[in-house]
Parts: C-alpha cells; structure tokens; sequence
C-alpha cells in the first residue's frame, strides 16, 4: 500500500482531516425545503379543502320543503308567480320535518296533455316534463296536482284518485266520485291576495290569480302503487291530504 511522501503531510494537523460538519438549518431554510419540494402538494390540498367546504356548506343550507305541490301544464307559468304560491300556501301547512319552517314548494312540469298540446310544444320540453312526472310517481315527491287539463290528463295517465275516497283503487268504469276542484270554487284562495307579477315584455302586469284562475287541484293515487305500503309515504301522503282541505276547504274523510 502506497505511502503518501512526507513532504506532503508535514503540515497537515490532525484536526485538518476531519470532515466538516454542517450546520443545523435554521426554521426558514427548513421551510424554504420543504415548500421546495411539497408546494404543489400544499396547494392541492388546501384546494380540496375549500372546495369540501364549499360542498358541506352548499349542502346544508339547502331548503329542504315540507310540501311539493307540481304544476302539470303545456303553458308555463312565470318563476315568480310561482314563488308567490309557494308565499301564499306555506301559510296552510306545517313544520313536517322539524327545522323551524314551514316550506310549501311549488313546480312545474311542461308537457302535453293532448295532440293539439303535443304539436304546439318542442317535443323534447314535452319529453322531460313526462321524464319528470314518471319520476315523481315513482317517488312520491308530489301529492297534491295543479293542472288545466284533468279530464285528457287523467285519460292518458289514470294517476288521480277520487277526493270522496283517496285510499280506493282507481276505477276507470266508475262514473261518479269527485276527482278535482276548480281553483275558482276553493273558498279559502279566494281570501288571498296574491298581487300580480310582470310579464315577459317587462310592462304588462299580469294577475296571479289569473294565472291560476283555470286550473283545478287533484291528488294523486296511492292504492296499487309501489308506494302504497311505504310508512314514510303513507304518513306524507296523509300530511298532504290535510294540506289539500286546507287549501281548497273540501273535507276529506281520512
């Protein structure tokens, strides 16, 4: 093994030949490394984080209604007509699910009731508005209907049940029983004050009750459907049928 020339050692210290070591880094050039390489990692998450927030806040703040009264028509009414109903019929229910309000949500479904409907409307407005009435059966969201067709409605749906006897099976053969009532004949509306609400041109005002003045209200059946021997359903439903003689004052034996 080689040995290295005294010449070139004589003036080495011992301490000469140890290695350095390096000083501890200070809290800002930790950070400064650590952002270096996690930056992104940092970023993302505390966009995911937000957007959590966001979510869980959107969430809970969302009204959750008591009542879903729905609209079936091939004319639309105005958002703000409709606001106004929901204003109006709200007064006439109760606290179903507890959180301090009373919420009474009324919508709309666009769709045909008729051929002459049919032709007048875009087919696929009439498409989704079908889509969503089939939904709605299938879930039970609406008991209580606003329509301005019943009899073509009812031929080609067979989906409302006789006020006289809510809980009966539908009996296409029957020629008696009460299946709808005319918004003009509900004593407790008349009472109201409604106002009006502009129309689309911006000008005209146009009256609330107007709007609604050729409509009539039905409820939906409940006996032989996949709803019927739901618990949660069946005492909603019984909810609405309260709601619906508040509205229209027509009692109902339940």
């Amino acid at each position: 093994m080689p040995v290295a020339s005294p010449r070139y050692t004589r003036n080495i210290r011992p301490e000469d030949l140890q290695t350095p070591s390096s000083a501890p880094p200070d809290g800002k050039k930790k950070w400064e490394n650590f952002w270096y390489y996690h930056k992104w990692h940092v970023l993302l998450g505390a966009v995911g984080l937000i957007v959590a927030v966001m979510l869980i806040y959107s969430f809970c703040s969302i009204v959750k209604p008591d009542y879903q009264i729905t609209l079936l028509s091939p004319v639309s009414r105005s958002s703000a007509a409709l606001e106004e109903l929901e204003k109006q019929f709200s007064a006439f229910g109760k606290d179903l699910n507890g959180d301090g309000k009373v919420i009474v949500q009324v919508q709309q479904y666009t769709l045909a009731s008729t051929e002459k409907d049919l032709q007048m409307m875009n087919p696929q407005i009439n498409m989704a508005g079908t889509a969503q009435l089939q939904g709605d059966a299938q879930v039970g969201s609406t008991v209580i209907f606003l329509t301005d067709d019943f009899d073509a409605l009812q031929k080609k749906t067979e989906f409302f049940t006789d006020l006289n006897d809510p809980y009966a099976p539908f009996d296409a053969a029957s020629s008696t029983g009460v299946y709808y009532l005319p918004w003009t004949s509900c004593l407790p509306l008349s009472q109201l004050d409604m106002g009006s609400v502009t129309a689309l041109d911006g000008q005209t005002q146009l009256s609330i009750e107007d709007e609604f003045s050729n409509t009539v209200f039905c409820l939906r059946l409940i006996t032989g459907t996949e709803l019927e021997n739901d618990v949660y359903f069946q005492q909603y439903y019984a909810d609405c049928l309260e709601l619906f003689q508040a509205l229209t004052g027509y009692h109902i034996d339940l």
